[in-house]
């Protein structure tokens, strides 16, 4: 905010890294719009990620429940969160 005053605008690698700090620290969630079926912004969604988006070994580490930090590593434990579970009568639980 600062630079901004200061200057009066920011240079694009001045937003890029406001941006890719401010996912590092979850201060902010961006919102793209597009149409994968109509291939409208799906482009500049795979740009905006490519060019803006932390590496997951920069972003801050998470907590299992029982409160351990989880490090990304290449060579570690695959690690997933499940976010929702249903159950179909003919597959069973589906993940």
């Amino acid at each position: 905010m600062e630079l901004f005053f200061e200057n009066d605008s920011l240079s694009e690698d001045e937003m890029r890294k406001g941006i890719t700090l401010g996912l590092i620290e979850k201060g902010i969630s961006p919102v793209l719009c597009g149409s994968a079926k109509n291939d409208i912004g799906i482009g500049r969604l795979m740009q905006f990620i490519t060019n803006v988006f932390p590496a997951p070994c920069d972003s801050t580490l998470e907590k299992t429940t029982d409160g351990k930090e989880i490090k990304c590593s290449v060579t570690g434990d695959t690690s997933l969160f499940v976010f929702k579970t249903e159950y179909e009568s003919h597959i069973g639980e589906i993940n």
